[in-house]
């Protein structure tokens, strides 16, 4: 069926809202170091029981009973029965076409404050797109200062993958979640009350933990998913590789699930220096959230991250999984910078060749052999892709459009796409 039953029973007449987020609007600048939009207005808010601000929300989240996850809203009643690992109660009703806002229990920010996501419900799909916002990240004073400490942007607005009004969007009728970014961990972390060095101290780096909260909201919401899309930009693009596994897991068997990272690139040891990851395993709290069982992922000398490429091709075979990338990403470059000269830089300089050769040996060397992943890269030094209007519709390379390997991804189709 589709989506839920309260879902059809609501006023199919609402307005797309368009409301734009850092790091996914019309122009694509969502810089990895930019800071949020602030909060948007005209959304639809709900705290899981009746509460609503700057739009309406239809009905609230009701009771749930028992592992089923049944719940009541207003005067509809819909019983969730997911196969996955989802265990949460079914987020709060709203009217489709309109994202609404969820704060969720036990979800927090780097600061302390409260953590959400917004939904934007369809009434013609049971199929979910899960957006990480980017924002770059914190693990000393300067990459801190440009990192949102509490949630900024409300909505996903309607640009790029979330545009319902461009034909060409595969997934423009599927239900859309969208994550603001509001940990500095790229949702990562497992560490609390954390100290940055030569930064701010008693910071929550709990970005896995609140991912995986919300992930069971959303399996249990959207049981009869067909399809289920992780996906995010920037450091956003990072959240949605590193949290893929337990995204997986949680929907279970019988979901086709979907990986769409968008300029996060995990590269190897010598262009994601292991001293830089070690940073990032220390601050963050990383070895309690990467997969235990992927036990070349823990170098002795903090490096091997990259081989969660390829735990993904290994452990989830039949799931779609792609990576969008500039040859020079300016961006990502600037984070990676920090690890050059063993980590003794003041000013990170990581030199376009050597980002362009990273990816290419991420590629090749990583990303290829495992079967499944699919690339499409791009010259030049942009940063994100496929949450803006222009980039992710008029962008082509070799002749081949971006929204259409989009699409082939989408459908299974495997292909490499460079200049």
């Amino acid at each position: 069926m589709f989506r839920s039953s309260f879902v059809r029973s609501l006023s199919l007449a609402a307005v797309p809202l368009l409301l734009v987020p850092a790091g996914c609007g019309d122009d694509g600048s969502g810089s990895g170091a930019s800071g949020t939009s602030g909060d948007t207005t005209g959304v639809a808010t709900t705290d899981g029981t009746s509460s609503s601000t700057g739009g309406t929300s239809m009905g609230s989240a009701g009771s749930t009973s028992g592992s089923t996850g049944a719940s009541t809203g207003g005067s509809t009643t819909t019983t969730t029965t997911g196969t996955g690992g989802g265990t949460g109660e079914p987020l709060p009703p709203g009217t489709p076409g309109e994202w609404t806002w969820v704060e969720i229990p036990g979800a927090m920010c780097r600061d302390g404050s409260p953590a959400g996501l917004a939904v934007r419900y369809s009434d013609t799909s049971d199929d979910v797109v899960v957006y990480f916002e980017g924002g770059g990240a914190c693990y000393n004073l300067t990459t801190c200062l440009g990192n949102p400490s509490s949630v900024g942007s409300k909505s996903g607005g309607n640009s790029g993958l979330f545009n319902m009004d461009n034909p060409d969007n595969p997934v423009a009728d599927w239900n859309h979640v969208f994550i603001p970014y509001c940990t500095g961990d790229v949702f990562a972390g497992n560490k609390k009350n954390a100290d940055v060095p030569g930064g701010p101290s008693g910071q929550m780096f709990v970005g896995y933990v609140n991912t995986s909260i919300m992930l069971d909201r959303i399996v249990a919401t959207f049981p009869d998913a067909a399809n289920a899309m992780i996906s995010g930009g920037s450091a956003g693009g990072f959240g949605a590789a590193y949290n893929f596994p337990q995204a997986a897991e949680k929907f279970g068997a019988g979901v086709q699930m979907i990986l769409m990272d968008d300029s996060g690139p995990p590269m190897d040891d010598p262009y994601m220096a292991p001293c830089l990851q070690q940073q990032w395993r220390d601050i963050w709290g990383l070895d309690d959230t990467m997969p235990q069982d992927c036990t070349d992922c823990f170098g002795a000398d903090g490096g091997g991250i990259v081989y969660m490429t390829q735990y993904i091709s290994d452990t989830f075979p039949d799931a779609y999984v792609a990576l969008v990338s500039s040859e020079e990403d300016s961006t990502i470059r600037g984070f990676f910078g920090y690890g050059e000269n063993d980590c003794n830089v003041i000013v990170p300089n990581m030199s376009g060749a050597k980002y362009k050769e990273g990816l290419y040996d991420l590629r090749d060397n990583w990303m290829v052999p495992g079967g499944n992943w699919s690339t499409f890269i791009i010259a030049g030094s942009t940063h994100t892709w496929i949450g803006s209007n222009s980039r992710f519709y008029d962008t082509s390379v070799g002749g081949t459009r971006l929204v259409d390997w989009f699409s082939d991804v989408v459908n299974g189709t495997v292909a490499q796409v460079a200049p």
